[in-house]
């Protein structure tokens, strides 16, 4: 072996723990999401889903064949898996690239560590910054699986580039973020990221020290001044060409609470001492004659401005219009520039009380301010919270029990900042053994949390899985790949609709009867257009999938529970709809059923069964009215009745159920109900949101005579 080989096998063995720690995360994540049985985080599952499969197919971004913006990169680098024909083979793909593209993460994070810090302390960054909870989202189809390690990439890019100051850098940090919201929209913020970086890292070099000694009092005053009317332009611009923050920033005080559970989540979820070891980081004033350090600190500075600041804009606004979340996966991508900090505080202990001591009381305030939600198993929103439900169901640890252990956590984490910070020149050895206890102390606490979060999320996928028909693609199997289109009406859960869409590529139209499909991409609405059951809005397509309340003229080819696939002869005709009737059989305050004439007319009646059987609380009375006529059809619009053959009446009582008999001379036959008051459960301690009627069903009756049933005229 030559002289010159040997520095060559001396690096590459040096990456040999580096790259066995990436194959064991990875092998660890692609197994875990094998256990994984369907998508489930919906709408944004089945809509990377559909852009990709898109791309796939015809090499342009679509949403249900409607032309849209593919969104994000991970639209396109999904898309191969697609290619695969099976579709279950194909997700299992795509979940073995999400483990393999988040897990490469490592990669990045060590090579930013080895900027600061040698190898030991940086592996120890890396392998924390992938053992973290949210890196099971790999299993998932959702852009943080790569949008996280694309933003490590580009924090380690913005930091060597500032640390040099080289034209190859700069030019790969300044693509890298230019390139960035095309990764995930949020990553965006890395474009004045980079800015505000370089300028903080300028305000800590020499130039700027030396130049910052001779200012007199009415220099900084001004200098003051200037950052103030800089933010107040900011935030001027911001509401003139952000809705989002023009509309957020109107709710200052639930801003600031936002951002404080948001950022408390990330603290518990990486284990509390990097959180405050990575704060105390950035205050090392022997630090600042190295490039390196001055770069990370200007990056994380900035990076945590801007990402807090991005996230409580974003809870805010969906609080206003969708519900209070805790939006700390909006926040993982700080993680690993957190264990880079503490990596280096405990590498070169040398904390400073007052930093230590801010950092610490910011912590407590998010670890006492911060909602535990120990009910919510897994918090999507929030990953770093599961490991607190995981420990209160399988510890049945409360709420206080829990704040104590983390206030706690965080009292021993300062003392061991400080004792490392004495014993760094006295006892170096024992300071060492404490870091790597504390490492592994810190890994496992991530990994715990990431193992709880996959359970919950497998457990989620899982159960939603088994509840549509199997085997999954039953549709595709049927129909040999033809469009296919989905008919429902009064569709309350749209979960298992996804599900089909996405296991069962001919499924191309969603539709209902009433408004009530699920987005995204476009929905179909056949809208009834004369008394024969033709439509308008037919897709033009020969297979149906319909559900309870809609039937369809055709040839019915397979059932599975309630989901019938029919096979069209011609245009899409209904043969009978019902509208207005949740799955359970529960109406609201109207309902109606119309039965068309699909085929030759013949007399019969209409049974209509009405009644509370199901509801044994408190008696609420209310007046139910139906009326039976004739089918009118106004333009584009639903039917109505026409010539009225009766109108029944009757009070609805708890735990009763009455059948009427209307004799009609046949198809089409229109039956409307009403029901004056409703109800809600929750007027009586129940769960059920809903405003409740009756329960009603409707069956018309073909070639029998029937007596009109008292109580109708």
């Amino acid at each position: 072996m030559t002289k010159a080989s040997e520095p060559r096998l001396e690096r590459l063995l040096a990456t040999t723990p580096l790259v066995s720690a990436f194959l064991l995360v990875f092998c660890f994540a692609a197994w875990r999401g094998s256990l994984h049985g369907s998508p489930w985080l919906f709408s944004d599952e089945i809509e990377y889903t559909q852009l990709s499969r898109s791309i796939a197919e015809t090499g342009e971004a679509a949403r249900r064949g409607e032309p849209h913006t593919a969104i994000s990169l991970y639209s396109y680098l999904l898309a191969p898996v697609w290619w695969i024909s099976d579709t279950g083979t194909a997700y299992a793909a795509a979940k073995y690239l999400g483990a393999l593209v988040m897990s490469s993460a490592i990669f990045p994070v060590y090579a930013l560590a080895r900027l600061l810090v040698p190898r030991g302390p940086a592996l120890f960054a890396a392998v924390a910054s992938v053992a973290i909870p949210a890196l099971a989202y790999s299993r998932l189809l959702v852009t943080e699986t790569l949008a996280y390690p694309y933003a490590c990439l580009c924090f380690f890019l913005m930091v060597k580039a500032l640390a040099t100051w080289r034209l190859r850098w700069l030019a790969a940090a300044t693509l890298a973020v230019l390139i960035a919201p095309y990764v995930r929209g949020e990553l965006g913020i890395l474009r004045p990221g980079l800015v505000l970086s370089a300028a903080v890292a300028l305000w800590l070099g020499e130039w700027a020290r030396v130049r910052r000694a001779s200012w007199t009092r009415g220099e900084w005053v001004l200098v003051v001044v200037l950052l103030m009317a800089a933010v107040v332009l900011a935030n001027d611009l911001a509401k003139r060409y952000s809705d989002y923050w023009a509309d957020a920033t109107v709710l200052g005080d639930r801003m600031l609470e936002f951002a404080t559970w948001s950022t408390g989540a990330l603290a518990i979820g990486i284990g509390v001492l990097p959180f405050v070891a990575g704060l105390a980081a950035l205050a090392r004033p022997r630090d600042h004659s190295q490039p390196a350090y001055r770069a990370f600190v200007g990056v994380f500075l900035a990076s945590i401005a801007l990402f807090v600041t991005y996230t409580m804009v974003k809870a805010t606004f969906l609080s206003t219009v969708f519900a209070n979340i805790i939006a700390e996966r909006n926040l993982i991508y700080l993680a690993p520039l957190f264990f880079v900090g503490t990596a280096l505080a405990l590498h070169r202990p040398q904390v400073r009380v007052a930093p230590l001591a801010a950092a610490a009381a910011l912590t407590a305030y998010l670890v006492v301010e911060t909602p535990f939600q120990l009910a919510l198993y897994p918090y999507v929103e929030a990953p770093g919270l599961t490991i607190l439900a995981e420990a209160n169901r399988t510890l049945s640890l409360d709420d206080p029990s829990i704040e104590s252990i983390l206030l706690w956590v965080l009292v021993g984490s300062v003392v061991l900042l400080l004792s490392a910070t004495a014993l760094a020149r006295r006892a170096p050895r024992v300071v060492q053994g404490a870091f790597a206890v504390v490492a592994v102390a810190t890994v496992a606490w991530n990994f715990v949390g990431q193992l709880s979060f996959g359970n919950g999320m497998n457990d989620l996928g899982n159960r939603l899985g088994a509840a549509v028909p199997q085997p999954r693609d039953w549709i595709d199997r049927a129909t040999g790949g033809e469009p296919a289109l989905y008919l429902g009406q009064s569709i309350a859960d749209a979960n298992p609709i996804w599900v089909m869409e996405f296991w069962n590529r001919s499924l191309r139209h969603i539709g209902s009867l009433d408004s009530t499909a699920p987005a995204p991409g476009p929905v179909v609405t056949p809208t009834p257009d004369g008394p024969d059951g033709s439509v308008t809005n037919d897709p033009g397509v020969r297979w149906v999938v319909a559900e309870g309340g809609v039937d369809v003229a055709g040839r019915l080819v397979e059932q599975t529970g309630a989901w019938r696939l029919i096979r069209l002869d011609g245009p899409l005709r209904l043969r009978s709809a019902v509208t207005g009737i949740y799955p359970d059989g529960w109406m609201g305050a109207a309902s109606a059923y119309s039965r068309f004439r699909a085929e030759p007319a013949r007399g019969g009646f209409m049974r209509v069964t009405v009644g509370r059987t199901a509801w044994g609380g408190p008696d609420v009375e209310s007046r139910v009215t139906i009326r039976v006529g004739s089918i009118r059809i106004v333009s584009f619009r639903q039917p109505q009745i026409g010539r009225r053959v009766a109108v029944c009446r009757w009070t609805a009582h708890s735990r009763i159920q009455k059948e009427f008999r209307i004799p009609v001379s046949g198809p089409p036959v229109r039956v409307e109900t009403t029901v004056d008051p409703t109800f809600s459960p929750t007027q009586f301690g129940e769960g059920d949101l809903r405003q409740l009627g009756v329960q009603v069903n409707y069956e018309y009756v073909p070639g029998r005579r029937a007596t009109l049933t008292a109580g109708c005229v």
